[in-house]
């Protein structure tokens, strides 16, 4: 009877043990799981909170700047929209914080509501900017077209006060703006027609201003960002209270079954690692432990003069291909370290952050310029010392970097302006944040727009510059690419060139300027023309197929010259392949700009070539520089000898003409003979 008790009370000890393993065991997985997926919650809606000040802060921009890419816009609508749909579409967070789903759901319908007012501000904004476009082109232009000064005086005034309330988004500036002092004065009928164009640009702004002002208020206005906050709070409010019952469970568990107590403990400490573990990645980088970019967005708004100094790793992605992610990683860990200690020692109130990939920043309370520079090229010199075997495998490697610093808001994009800009210059490892970086960066941004709307709007025009005999004969015309703007303005290409090559639309250009030229060669049969040409084209599949079958044929091949520059020509062989493709068909080659550097002369006999185009520096100074007369005479020397014939460029007066015809140059080309035209258009 006592051995059955004994063996029941056995039983049940050994029941309830089983239980209550299987309850921890089962416990400590469904703990497991609520922390994935509460870590998943907890990321998409900081996330959410991100894109959500993005918007607003682009939507700024796009009020502020008159050029400005309405693409990231767009772009942060989707990615808002997208984690709206995750929330939606997450069951566990539907039932598990109803209050928190109910707060996005009120969120996504303010949001719904802000979109359809931003493309609404967006057709207001678009009149705007393209008048706001034409009053700073008519501001410079009004001297000289307008002889009334008390209508000058009216007009400077009139657009000076628009520009304010357009910059400041505030009617009072208008007020006091009556269009009728420019309709009352009487003027020439040349300035008349001027003014029609000013009054018709000054109603836009004042039919369309007010309303674009309203709508911008009402999208600040719209509490979206209150909507997010209260999301987040009810978040922490279920969340907190989840892990105060984890806690109780736990003890609970370990007074149940004190053999199983050491395991309960371990449950407790595992519970409070994973909330520190989210503590600490809220506001700390994972691989340097450094703080991270949320934590800088918090501690910035506490200083009074915050500055920050942004460092970069030199070529670090290349250190990344070419030595793998592991070395990459301790490059990282290491100048972390470093950047650590160095801040403790020498300015211990600054804060170190980890803010991309391979960029450390430094917030620090100080506007001197002179110590924020010294602190930054005091540890770059210290760290470009070393060579760090960072592996412990034998191999050494040499890290170099660079500085940006900013002292105004937002600190973190002016300082990567900055940055940017060191890389450009080889000369500066440290540079601070000038407005001239912004001004440079709104040029780039209107070239852009410029060159996008000339390739889309059929505005990309060849122009023609004769090439001439000693005898002042137009021999053949160079064909020289224009852009027409918006504004009707005809530029050179030249200066778009490189903004061409990062936007992939170089061989574009080309195949527009060879099609349009076609047309022309087709047109007037006699016509001989001199093209020029890139290494970057003659390597392009697409444009050497089209210039050997669809340009190139019998009739004009035989009136077309080919122009390279030589400071382009690096790879030999693939200049002699383009030669040896076209030669056949009856085309000439001519090396542009040559004597411009270095000038390869016995690779270019190697090249069956027709012309040298001696370099424009060289040919505009030859009158005057008995040097630079020694330099040309040489290179004619040198064509003769190769059976080369010669052309001068930049001939820009009847003295140079001269100098150039008594050298024994063959042809001549400059502003002195020929201005370029769109003679043949």
């Amino acid at each position: 009877m006592i051995n059955k008790k004994v063996s029941k009370k056995v039983f049940l000890l050994i029941l309830s043990g089983v239980v209550a393993i299987s309850v921890i065991f089962i416990s400590n997985l469904l703990l497991k799981r609520y922390f994935v997926m509460n870590k998943n919650i907890f990321y998409h809606l900081n996330l959410l909170q991100k894109e959500e000040y993005k918007l607003n802060y682009h939507l700024l921009q796009s009020s502020i700047y008159m050029y400005y890419n309405n693409d990231k816009i767009s772009q942060d609508i989707h990615t808002i929209q997208k984690e709206i749909n995750f929330f939606k579409n997450f069951p566990f967070f539907k039932w598990h914080f109803p209050k928190a789903y109910e707060s996005i759901l009120n969120y996504e319908e303010l949001f719904n509501k802000k979109v359809e007012l931003i493309f609404e501000f967006q057709r207001y904004n678009l009149p705007l900017k393209n008048s706001m476009i034409f009053l700073s082109n008519i501001l410079t232009r009004l001297p000289n077209n307008i002889d009334n000064k008390e209508y000058l005086k009216n007009a400077v005034s009139i657009i000076s006060s628009i520009f304010l309330a357009r910059q400041a988004i505030d009617l009072s500036f208008l007020k006091n703006i009556t269009l009728s002092k420019l309709s009352n004065i009487k003027l020439t009928k040349k300035e008349q027609e001027f003014n029609r164009n000013l009054l018709l640009n000054l109603n836009v702004f004042f039919k369309y201003f007010p309303k674009y002002k309203q709508l911008l208020d009402e999208i600040l206005n719209i509490p979206t960002t209150n909507a997010l906050k209260d999301a987040f709070n009810h978040y922490s409010f279920i969340t907190a209270r989840d892990i105060k019952i984890f806690e109780v469970l736990s003890y609970i568990l370990g007074i149940f079954i004190l053999v199983l107590i050491a395991y309960l403990v371990y449950s407790v400490y595992v519970l409070e690692l994973k909330v520190g573990e989210i503590t600490f990645l809220l506001y700390h980088d994972t691989l340097t432990k450094l703080y991270n970019r949320l934590k800088f967005n918090e501690d910035v708004k506490k200083l009074q003069r915050p500055a920050l100094v942004l460092f970069n790793i030199d070529r670090f992605k290349h250190i990344n291909d070419f030595y793998g992610v592991d070395v990459g990683d301790e490059i990282l860990k290491f100048v972390a370290h470093e950047l650590l200690d160095y801040v403790k020692l020498e300015n211990p109130d600054a804060r170190v952050y980890r803010l991309g990939a391979d960029d450390f920043g430094v917030l620090c309370d100080c506007h001197n310029e002179k110590k924020l520079r010294e602190f930054a090229e005091k540890f770059i010199t210290s760290i470009e010392k070393y060579s760090i075997d960072v592996l412990g495998n034998g191999i050494s490697y040499t890290i170099s970097l660079s500085a940006g610093i900013a002292k105004e808001e937002p600190l973190l994009e002016k300082a990567d302006m900055a940055l940017k800009n060191v890389k450009k210059d080889l000369k500066e490892k440290v540079k601070f944040f000038e407005k001239e970086l912004n001004c440079q960066i709104k040029e780039n941004i209107k070239k852009t727009h410029e060159l996008k709307y000339a390739i889309e709007n059929d505005k990309i025009i060849p122009y023609f510059q004769g090439i001439y005999d000693k005898n002042k004969n137009i021999v053949k015309y160079e064909v020289l690419a224009r852009i027409k703007t918006p504004s009707g303005e005809i530029k050179s290409i030249f200066p778009y060139l490189q903004i061409a090559r990062e936007n992939r639309q170089y061989n574009q250009i080309t195949l527009i300027v060879l099609r349009k030229v076609k047309k022309i060669m087709q047109l007037h049969k006699d016509l001989n023309l001199s093209l020029n040409l890139s290494i970057e084209d003659i390597s392009h599949n697409e444009t050497i197929s089209y210039i050997l079958g669809g340009f190139l044929d019998e009739d004009i091949a035989k009136r077309v010259t080919f122009e390279i520059l030589e400071s382009e020509i690096e790879n030999y062989d693939i200049m002699q392949n383009f030669i040896k493709m076209v030669k056949p068909m009856g085309v000439k080659v001519a090396i542009d700009d040559f004597g411009s550097g270095y000038s390869n002369f016995a690779r270019i006999m190697s090249l069956d070539v027709d012309y040298l185009k001696i370099d424009g520096s060289l040919i505009k100074n030859i009158d005057e520089d008995e040097k630079t007369r020694l330099i040309v005479e040489t290179i004619v020397e040198f064509a003769k000898k190769s059976q080369k014939e010669t052309v001068a460029e930049f001939v820009k007066n009847e003295n140079i003409f001269k100098e150039c015809v008594n050298l024994g140059i063959d042809y001549y080309q400059g502003f002195y003979l020929d201005i370029p035209s769109a003679k043949f258009n």
